[in-house]
């Protein structure tokens, strides 16, 4: 309906006269809405005569008049774009939020260089909540031409916001390209970097974000630390202290950082502890300090009580919570554990939370489980399909796409995907299903099932040691590669994950570590190390001579399909905690850890029920003499 302009003429007369309604300061206003008003009336011609209606009358605080006038104007110049604006900005103000997004879409489809516009469409979608429609909207901006700095910025946020951290940091990074100097494009890359394990690019950015001011504390803080897991612990230390002295408002903070520092790099526990409790006698409810005594605590029940002080609190804090149900799970307190792991999800993926639906069973349902983040995790938590065979639970499985013929080959009654089919991380997954949730949230439902494999780990027959399957045609095809190079036992390694640093010393060797180990060994040692380079398989081939095997037509990392099958040709595999560890035992295959393990409450993985773990009491490089000697016992009891 058209704006009455003769009756406003009328009543902005009366007002003006009566001085009812607007203060003195609003008078000018109203006498310039007058007048503006007759020459509308009066059929003068005058230019973008409701567009200046409009202006007059927002500042009259009249929004659904003023959106009247703007409509008017539009419908007498469809190309005015000024119009079109502050229609889709009063849409937005009165919370209606399709509308506003309606028009601001049809302004861009005109305008698309116009960047506020594109700012709109974006930061209006994500208001919402509604991340999918974000990623839908700046896919169809992308799609028109528009790559400006804003729309990478909101799929990087979206990308973040679903635990897809590669993607969120690629998309940070075309955005940096665009404004270098952009403080919150610069503090999400150094989050994101993080979250991606990029410790030494971190360390790299050092030096110009520490003093910057732009740059929030809490990533100063994520550069100290990743500093010290790129095995510059003197910088990182130099780092807190001048953020403890930089920042004297937020000393606490700080404090409870360092007390991290010297726990994880200087193992200095009695210090981080002395750290958290100066803390807390100044600040009691101090939540960090809280949970950093629960993470250093010796004692369980000292450790779950800190936790759950932490949680009354606040009982909401995802990363508490988490912490909490590791701890439970450690302990054995499974039910406790799995209900407060679902954190998991809120911390690493808060965007894919709304969309997890648990069913009170799922016997004989419709379900899609989302993949676990890691590998390791997806291989090992796979042993929980058997009990959805029993329940004759339809299942759609998305896992890394590394395995998907792997698990379509052991367990074929059930739908395999990656994500590149179902991108769980951007779109609701297709069809109809009765429940929806990740992996490891099956445990929910089969508590009893695990409780019953503990009680019974000792009497597990063969048959029931392994949960994945290799190829047939594939482990003769290695068994045949293998037989033409020795007829000795064949023990397969893996020393290190992709990454070595000062951190994960703890649990990770080197080839000269291997070296050592079985250089007086009557074995051969299989090379099942990814990402190695040819640095070690030199120092290893120099080292340990033709007992030292190495395939080149296999991808180690990528082609997990044809591992299996090469590593179900080994009489045992020793192996840092990498997959390729959770791999051998899924497989059923004899491993040997390099780290001792509590798992769901005891000292032995159901889920890999071959893998022996060694005493935590040896750490690399000081003794390696109890691997050795396991492994000479082994060979010693298994003669080819």
């Amino acid at each position: 309906m058209a704006l009455n302009t003769k009756q406003l003429e009328k009543q902005i007369k009366k007002v003006i006269n009566s001085g009812n309604g607007y203060g003195p300061d609003f008078k000018p206003v109203l006498k310039e809405t007058y007048n503006l008003l007759r020459g509308i009336n009066g059929k003068k011609k005058i230019e973008n005569a409701y567009f200046q209606l409009g202006n007059l009358l927002i500042q009259l605080e009249d929004h659904p008049l003023a959106l009247e006038a703007f409509e008017q104007a539009l419908s007498l110049n469809p190309n005015d774009l000024g119009s079109a604006t502050y229609i889709a900005l009063l849409h937005e103000q009165a919370g209606r939020i399709n509308k506003a997004l309606a028009v601001y879409q049809a302004i861009n489809e005109a305008a698309p260089e116009n960047i506020d516009i594109v700012e709109h469409i974006l930061s209006l979608s994500f208001s919402t909540g509604d991340y999918f429609k974000v990623f839908e909207e700046a896919q169809k901006l992308l799609s028109r031409g528009v790559n400006h700095a804003c729309v990478y910025e909101y799929l990087s946020r979206v990308f973040h916001l679903s635990g897809n951290f590669n993607k969120a940091l690629k998309f940070i990074k075309f955005a940096l390209d665009s404004q270098p100097s952009n403080a919150v494009y610069v503090n999400s890359y150094i989050v994101l970097l993080s979250r991606n394990n990029h410790f030494e690019q971190l360390q790299e950015i050092s030096d110009s974000v520490i003093d910057d001011e732009a740059i929030s504390l809490p990533n100063k803080l994520i550069v100290a630390f990743a500093c010290c897991r790129n095995d510059n612990i003197a910088k990182g230390r130099k780092i807190f202290a001048r953020l403890y002295w930089s920042y004297p408002e937020d000393r606490y903070e700080i404090l409870t950082e360092i007390a991290l520092y010297h726990a994880e790099y200087e193992k200095q526990i009695d210090i981080a502890n002395w750290i958290n409790q100066y803390v807390l006698e100044r600040d009691p409810d101090n939540l960090k300090a809280l949970s950093n005594l629960a993470l250093f605590a010796i004692d369980k029940d000292i450790e779950l009580g800190l936790y759950k002080r932490a949680l009354d609190l606040d009982p909401e804090d995802k990363q508490i919570q988490f912490n909490y149900a590791v701890s439970c799970l450690e302990h054995g307190m499974l039910e406790e554990g799995f209900k407060y792991y679902e954190a998991r999800i809120e911390k690493n993926s808060p965007m894919l939370k709304k969309h997890i639906h648990l069913p009170e069973t799922i016997k004989g349902k419709k379900i899609i489980l989302w993949k676990e983040q890691g590998l390791g995790d997806q291989i090992l938590w796979s042993w929980l399909f058997k009990f959805l065979i029993r329940d004759e639970v339809e299942a759609t499985i998305q896992v890394d796409e590394r395995l998907v013929n792997l698990l379509q080959l052991s367990y074929p009654m059930f739908t395999f995907t990656s994500e590149t089919n179902i991108d769980i991380h951007m779109s609701t997954p297709v069809g109809d299903y009765d429940g929806n949730f990740p992996q490891v949230s099956l445990a929910q439902y089969y508590t009893d099932e695990i409780k019953d494999a503990q009680e019974k780990f000792h009497l597990l027959k063969e048959s029931q040691k392994s949960h994945l399957s290799a190829d047939v045609d594939a482990v003769r095809y290695w068994q045949g590669e293998l037989s033409k190079l020795t007829n000795k036992n064949v023990i397969g390694v893996c020393w290190r994950s992709s990454k070595m640093n000062q951190y994960r010393h703890r649990y990770y060797l080197s080839a000269e570590n291997i070296i050592e180990i079985f250089k007086h060994l009557d074995c051969h040692v299989l090379n099942l190390q990814y990402m190695y380079t040819e640095e070690e398989l030199a120092i290893l081939q120099a080292g340990l001579g033709d007992r030292f095997i190495h395939f080149e037509n296999i991808d180690l990392k990528d082609d997990q399909y044809q591992l299996a099958a090469l590593i179900s040709n080994c009489d045992m595999v020793f192996s840092a905690p990498t997959a390729v560890q959770t791999l051998t035992g899924a497989l059923g295959i004899k491993s040997l850890s390099t780290v001792e393990t509590t798992w769901l409450g005891k000292a032995y993985n159901i889920m890999m029920p071959e893998c022996t773990y060694l005493p935590d009491t040896v750490h690399v490089p000081e003794d390696h003499s109890v691997y050795h000697s396991y492994l000479r016992d082994f060979i010693k009891n298994k003669p080819k």
